[in-house]
């Protein structure tokens, strides 16, 4: 066979008795055509980069579909790593209603001390025999930061009754819980501290500004989230029985993500 490559010798130059050999020296699978000497190396060529470029086409529409199902994974594993479900109903399950907001929340520690294992399943140690890639853990611990910011705000918005002095311990709760993640990794997610900084404080306000509220930050919750802020808010206390139920509407009627339910990974 000739020496000449594929790219020094074009489709038309080539002879059946020398058929163009890829890169690493292996015939085509095309050189059948080109060496049964009925003139059809062009016709053999034209299929086989048509082929190449659907197989591009092919891997450039899967690129997207693969990101997401990545996404999807480090998500699931995270909300698994800090045990969502059950960090929502020790939260529910906490005396809010008291007058003293110097007790400490039962919760938080143990929400630390999952974090932490999970943290160091991903990082390995000196006796593990792996190790998460650095981008890899890094993706995963900040999906778990945001999931706990995300329960947190779920958690609060089920909390029927709470006193003043409850809303104050939620946003030293809120507080200590960061202060711990970051003694672990330091991590800023899209929804994190203040987040459910925001949604704390959102309690306190009368009706016009909790409306306001509302109106402006429909996209980042979830509508449970903004009924309890009318129903359990401490500013809606002024407010009469009649209006919190057209509150209620309202907040029924913005187009917010109605269909998202709560995810309780790790139950």
């Amino acid at each position: 066979p000739s020496s000449s490559s594929p790219s020094s010798s074009s489709p038309s130059s080539s002879s059946p008795s020398s058929p163009p050999f890829s890169s690493d020296g292996r015939v085509p699978p095309h050189a059948g055509a080109l060496l049964d000497g009925t003139g059809g190396e062009a016709a053999a060529w034209g299929s086989s980069l048509e082929g190449s470029a659907r197989c591009e086409k092919a891997m450039a529409e899967l690129q997207p579909v693969a990101a997401e199902l990545e996404h999807f994974l480090y998500r699931s594993c995270a909300r698994r790593m800090v045990r969502c479900g059950a960090l929502c109903a020790a939260i529910t399950s906490e005396a809010w209603d008291g007058d003293d907001d110097d007790d400490e929340s039962r919760y938080v520690e143990p929400l630390l001390a999952d974090a932490a294992r999970g943290w160091g399943a991903l990082a390995g140690g000196p006796s593990s025999e792996w190790a998460a890639p650095y981008p890899v853990r890094d993706l995963i611990w900040t999906e778990a930061v945001q999931a706990v910011m995300e329960t947190l705000v779920e958690g609060f918005s089920r909390v029927a009754k709470c006193s003043p002095e409850g809303r104050a311990r939620m946003a030293a709760d809120l507080q200590r819980i960061q202060l711990g993640l970051d003694k672990i990794r330091r991590a800023r997610p899209v929804r994190g501290k203040v987040y459910v900084d925001s949604y704390i404080k959102a309690f306190y306000y009368g009706e016009g500004e909790l409306v306001k509220w509302i109106s402006q930050n429909w996209e980042h919750y979830r509508e449970p989230h903004m009924v309890a802020l009318v129903a359990s808010g401490v500013g809606s206390k002024a407010i009469k029985a009649k209006q919190k139920l057209g509150l209620v509407q309202q907040v029924g009627s913005v187009p917010n993500t109605k269909e998202r339910p709560f995810e309780k990974d790790g139950d």
